[in-house]
């Protein structure tokens, strides 16, 4: 959503992570199984992703000043989830591809190239679970890549801190 060239908020959605779903016995075969299954979806491929997202925008991604007094008028980046890993893929593995990492990157690049976002007062890096987890991840080289001229890159995860720690039932889903 274009806003003022001043403010920029770029939002990286979440979607969790690829993980056998059979956790008293994950396997690779299992994990690798739901990121098939995914693949065939929204969250793991862009054949289904609309040219832009303009619905569903609520909360700070919202243009409405009433709902989003802070970000409504802020050129919006709302960069889909895509691999599983919290745009931090970079291999293939059984015919599957986890390049979130060289996604990631690219819409960076795209960013420096076609937009003002080296000349703005203020860049905040946002996402929610594993999108959360990206930012937590990416924040600095992403601050480091946009290399602004004179503004400020802030990180604002939304969540996407996960605890390694049993589950409810007292399994742990994700073993080391």
């Amino acid at each position: 959503r274009n806003g003022t060239e001043a403010s920029y908020l770029v939002v990286l959605e979440g979607g969790g992570w690829c993980y056998d779903s059979d956790c008293e016995q994950p396997t690779e075969h299992g994990t690798l199984q739901d990121c098939r299954s995914r693949a065939r979806t929204p969250l793991g491929s862009s054949l289904h992703w609309p040219p832009v997202k303009d619905s569903g925008l609520t909360g700070m991604l919202s243009a409405d000043p009433q709902e989003n007094p802070l970000f409504y008028n802020w050129t919006l980046v709302y960069v889909p989830y895509c691999d599983g890993t919290s745009f931090s893929g970079d291999a293939e593995v059984d015919g599957l591809f986890f390049h979130g990492n060289a996604i990631l990157h690219a819409i960076i690049q795209e960013l420096i190239e076609g937009t003002g976002i080296r000349d703005a007062a203020k860049v905040v890096l946002s996402g929610d679970s594993s999108g959360a987890s990206a930012i937590y991840y990416h924040a600095d080289a992403i601050s480091e890549a946009l290399a602004l001229s004179a503004g400020e890159v802030v990180a604002l995860p939304d969540a996407g801190f996960f605890l390694d720690q049993k589950d409810q039932h007292g399994i742990n889903c994700w073993p080391a």
